[in-house]
């Protein structure tokens, strides 16, 4: 055991040297400025939507590698190279080139591989990692081996796995609605083919009319529908003063604007095969022409439109914000000059709600509490739609449980089965959801297990006390049989985490996508059915989860994440040259 702990005090020293070193290497490029962040918006974009052309370059295991690490370094590339502060000089127009873009490529993955370090010191320093120090060095560099030593870790995919369901179910509905505008792009495509030139010999120049913007603004409205969270605050919600249905209302009008980009950029590689997506995937705009634009486009007031928007846009005023944290910042717009600003694919194309809600909550703090404390409501209301009348009698609110006067604990939801008796007990749950931001993934799954661990012992020590009946009679069931109880702790967006496995398995932890997945599949199961159905689901899911398998060349040492094999070859780290830059 001490030798184990020697270990680990060794690798956590080891790497987090190499990382201090990943750091200062990064220092150089910390050169904030327009063309620099152009140029690395382009390459984002890249990263993140090549796959949505089917003219791009197919990725190789090795590209495909390079791109996932590329893929982690949205936010410190975007955070050494945004403006400070906006200028006022005129906006450069240039092309990317194969030069530009190699050292872009390499900024990028420098920063994914530190965003990817940082993230497995924090789980190594968590003890959900295990070291092994290899004792031999290849071309000059030292090798660190780390290895899955909690079952709880990448937990967090069982929700992320509901989530997408939860999408899923979001397309299917929308099939029918889809295909009507698949045969209207049919129909416009001879008019948006005579709308679209090459610019300037390498770049994209294009029209619109009143039909086009409908078109692409009913796709946008699909889209955006199917995103993930973006129930985290109901459309009648108020905050910052406004409905949230206004913050939307530009979304979709920026997302109709990337629609129509995005096709437009198919079209024209398929016209011209040699022009380069990077030219083409990323937009720019004049900022007083953007707000225009989305005035007209949605009929509304422009200084209107400028005060929601600030919502949706990453700028220096704002770039602390969204950039000193793990969670990918999926801006919908970039403002990098006084007169200009960046129209980045990737963000529009992943989650801009995540952007959007994540302003929200740290800009009007008490208005999310708010709202975060009725939506309550909405999901009860959701909850008796799985468990119809006259079958299923269910509580319309919480019900404290009490002993005297003192309030024991609560039932937030719970629903009694005429047809056997059973009655089921939920402690809901909604939190934010958790990506890659450890502090969150630790505060989140702390008070989650913790809570809800509290919550399963004391309705238990309850139900001894006063028996099943007058748990009935509390929440106000007709009993016409011996009571059965199932108690399940129902999370929002993720009910297992990287961690923190330590549940009483007493009761059901479930995801709301997992819970409607096997409840919509199995409509009329009783309760402890459900429960049944509910546990096989969560361990299917978990036993398909695979772990990062990542090879991440710091300075002088060669992070292996869960390897197959000890590796011979070790790629160097790329040469940072102070005197690289992009285009000045």
């Amino acid at each position: 055991m001490t030798n184990d702990r020697a270990v680990h005090t060794q690798a956590c020293s080891l790497l987090e040297s190499a990382v201090n070193a990943q750091r200062q290497q990064l220092k150089v490029y910390e050169r904030p400025s327009e063309p620099l962040a152009f140029e690395t918006v382009r390459a984002i974009d890249y990263v993140f939507c090549r796959e949505l052309f089917p003219e791009s370059e197919e990725c190789d295991d090795s590209d495909s590698r390079e791109t996932t690490i590329m893929s982690w370094g949205v936010n410190g590339a975007l955070s050494r190279i945004l403006p400070d502060h906006l200028h006022g000089e005129p906006f450069k127009l240039f092309p990317s080139t194969a030069e530009t873009q190699a050292k872009a490529d390499s900024f990028l993955f420098n920063c994914g591989v530190l965003a990817l370090a940082e993230r497995q010191a924090e789980l190594l320093k968590d003890g959900l990692l295990s070291a092994s120090v290899d004792p031999r060095r290849v071309n000059q560099t030292g090798i660190l081996a780390l290895s899955t030593s909690d079952t709880s870790l990448y937990s967090e995919e069982v929700g992320h796995a509901g989530a997408h369901w939860s999408s899923a179910q979001a397309t299917i509905a929308d099939r029918t609605e889809e295909a009507a505008l698949e045969e209207r792009h049919r129909s416009l495509l001879p008019v948006l083919e005579r709308q679209l030139s090459v610019s300037h010999g390498w770049s994209m120049s294009y029209g619109t009319s009143p039909e086009i913007d409908r078109y692409f603004h009913d796709w946008a409205e699909l889209y955006l529908r199917r995103m993930p969270y973006r129930d985290m605050v109901s459309d009648g919600d108020t905050i910052g003063g406004r409905n949230f249905s206004d913050y939307v209302q530009i979304l979709k009008a920026l997302s109709a604007m990337g629609q129509m980009r995005l096709c437009y950029t198919g079209l024209l590689k398929h016209r011209h095969p040699k022009l380069d997506f990077r030219n083409m995937l990323t937009g720019f705009s004049f900022f007083d022409d953007l707000l225009v634009s989305i005035a007209t486009f949605l009929d509304a007031d422009t200084l209107e439109v400028q005060r929601l928007l600030s919502h949706l846009m990453l700028e220096p005023a704002n770039k602390a914000l969204h950039l000193e944290r793990s969670d990918t910042a999926w801006a919908p717009v970039m403002r990098t000059s006084v007169g200009a600003c960046l129209l980045p694919a990737y963000g529009l194309d992943i989650n801009p709600f995540l952007f959007l809600l994540n302003d929200l909550r740290k800009k009007y703090e008490k208005d999310w509490f708010r709202i975060a404390n009725e939506r309550e409501a909405r999901w009860i209301a959701e909850l008796e739609l799985l468990f119809p009348t006259p079958r299923w009698q269910s509580t319309r609110r919480g019900v404290k449980l009490r002993r005297g006067t003192q309030v024991v604990t609560d039932v937030d939801f719970a629903t009694y089965d005429s047809a056997t008796g059973e009655i089921a007990l939920c402690q809901m749950k909604w939190q934010q959801p958790v990506a890659a931001d450890q502090k969150i993934r630790r505060s989140t799954g702390r008070n989650l297990l913790d809570e809800s661990n509290r919550w399963i012992s004391e309705v238990r020590k309850w139900i001894e006390e006063f028996g099943e009946g007058e748990l009935g009679r509390r929440l106000g069931f007709q009993i016409s049989h011996t009571l059965k109880l199932r108690l399940f702790v129902l999370a929002r967006y993720g009910a297992h985490f990287s961690g923190y496995g330590g549940r009483d398995e007493s009761a059901v932890w479930t995801d709301w996508g997992h819970f409607q997945k096997v409840r919509l599949q199995n409509i009329h199961a009783s309760v402890v059915e459900l429960a049944e159905q509910l546990s096989a689901e969560i361990e299917s899911v978990r036993s398909e989860i695979q772990p990062e398998r990542l090879v991440l060349p710091l300075p002088g040492l060669a992070v292996v994440v869960n390897p197959t094999a000890v590796p011979r070859h070790v790629r160097p780290v790329s040469e940072v040259d102070s005197r690289d830059g992009v285009h000045e």
